[in-house]
């Protein structure tokens, strides 16, 4: 018996849709990320020693 060939309609997956998410997500973190150094060191100060000094 032959194999039959797929009925139903072609439906292109949606990796754009999902692309795009993945790189607006990555992006809010590293900006979150770089928002709460900012803050730490507003607040703390440096928290690193600057060396030699």
């Amino acid at each position: 018996m032959a194999p039959q060939p797929p009925t139903g309609p072609k439906i292109a997956p949606q990796n754009d849709l999902y692309t795009l998410l993945l790189i607006i997500a990555a992006s809010v973190l590293f900006i979150g990320i770089v928002y709460l150094i900012a803050r730490s060191v507003q607040i703390l100060d440096w928290p690193w020693s600057m060396g030699g000094a």
